[in-house]
């Protein structure tokens, strides 16, 4: 709960937010050192010099999500990638390099290994589609490292605040649908936060050669914010699609990987991989 916008504000009112140890010393609450989330709500707090009482009119105790995507979508195989853009550096920084399969590149293993910074990245994974993540306080740029994967996927770097180490919730579904048959997988969360986000992808793969396109294969949601794609494609045997949904509400919802597979040899698979990431 966030502390009042004017009045009298004490010390052990900011003790009582923030949280620390008695005797209560203004030291202790300076912005993003430890006690303080260097997020949005407690911009005015300063992070070294002179701290008084009136500079947490407003402040709480939770960080912004502050979601956002690091460059453009690029194709990445096994190697090592330098200078890649991770934003800007704060101690509650989370970097997620999510990848989805290439149109043509199978056949298709996920990595099985992926750092960040030289951080070990944990990693939600199914035989086409992961969520590589990794708490990465420094730096403004990384190195990347991919290995154990067998072909090119399509890669897309997020950054965003949260103080916790790994996904709230995350899952992989591996399911066969039938010819002429809907097929769905998903994560609900229940409740989802307004500072949190889903981040999820799928790939749609027919039984051989020959099967006519699929229809309706991609991704859905009940938020309100709907979904951000930043993979989707289909030939005639394979589909595949990758993206993410930021949440506005409190409630129950879900993100979903669909596909729909036509008359074909034989049934198709749906791989999914989901994340479900908060910021507090």
């Amino acid at each position: 709960m966030a502390l009042q916008s004017s009045g009298a504000i004490s010390l052990a009112n900011i003790q009582t937010e923030f949280g620390g140890t008695n005797p209560i010393g203004l030291s202790e609450y300076y912005r993003g050192g430890g006690l303080v989330p260097d997020s949005g709500p407690n911009a005015a707090i300063p992070t070294s010099g002179v701290i008084s009482v009136s500079d947490f009119y407003g402040s709480a105790n939770s960080l912004s999500l502050d979601f956002t995507l690091q460059g453009a979508v690029v194709n990445r195989t096994n190697g090592t990638y330098t200078g890649v853009s991770i934003g800007t550096a704060n101690a509650s920084r989370m970097v997620v390099l999510q990848g989805g399969s290439v149109n043509g590149a199978g056949p298709f293993t996920t990595p099985t290994s992926v750092t960040i910074g030289g951080i070990t990245a944990g990693l939600v994974r199914n035989t086409t589609s992961y969520v590589a993540y990794a708490k990465v306080p420094t730096g403004t740029t990384a190195t990347i490292g991919i290995s154990g994967g067998g072909s090119t996927f399509t890669t897309q770097i997020y950054t965003f605040n949260t103080v916790n180490t790994a996904p709230t919730q995350s899952s992989i579904a591996t399911l066969s649908v039938a010819a002429n048959t809907n097929g769905s997988s998903q994560l609900t969360r229940n409740p989802v936060d307004t500072e949190g986000v889903f981040i999820w992808g799928g790939h749609m793969r027919a039984a051989g050669p020959g099967s006519p396109p699929r229809a309706g294969t991609g991704l859905s949601t009940t938020n309100p914010n709907g979904v951000t794609l930043r993979l989707n494609w289909v030939n005639t045997i394979d589909a595949g699609f990758m993206g993410y949904s930021k949440c506005t509400t409190t409630d129950s919802r879900y993100a979903r990987s669909n596909g729909f597979n036509n008359p074909s040899k034989g049934a198709a698979t749906l791989y999914s991989a989901f994340a479900y990431f908060q910021a507090n």
